[in-house]
C-alpha cells in the first residue's frame, strides 16, 4: 500500500490580511498567547534548530486537508483559520453597525 503524504505549497499558515492574524495559541495560561505562528517555511537539518526558532510545530499526518499548528509550550493544537475570511466578515458586518 502506498504511503499517503502531504505536500504543502506556500506559507505554513495563512498570511496576515489587513492587519489581522488569528493563528496563535489561544491558551490564556500560555506564554505563546497572542504570539503568531511564523509563516515562513522552517529549514531542516543540523544546526537549524536555533537558527529559525519557532515555538509551533505544524501539520498532522492523518489530516492532510486540515492545517493545524501545535504550540510546543502548552500542547494546544487549534486549526489554522483564514485571515482573509475573518477580515472580509468584519468588513461586511461593519456596514450594518
Amino acid at each position: 500500500m502506498k504511503k499517503k503524504s502531504c505536500h504543502r505549497v506556500g506559507p505554513r499558515v495563512p498570511l496576515e490580511y489587513g492587519g489581522i492574524q488569528v493563528n496563535f495559541c489561544k491558551n490564556p495560561l500560555c506564554k505563546n498567547l497572542g504570539v503568531p505562528v511564523n509563516t515562513e517555511k522552517k529549514e531542516r537539518g543540523p544546526g537549524t534548530k536555533l537558527k529559525n526558532k519557532d515555538t509551533y510545530t505544524l501539520g498532522s499526518k492523518f489530516q492532510c486537508n486540515i492545517v493545524k499548528f501545535k504550540c510546543t509550550l502548552c500542547d494546544a493544537a487549534p486549526p489554522a483559520k483564514s485571515n482573509n475570511e475573518i477580515g472580509d466578515s468584519i468588513l461586511i458586518y461593519s456596514f450594518y453597525i
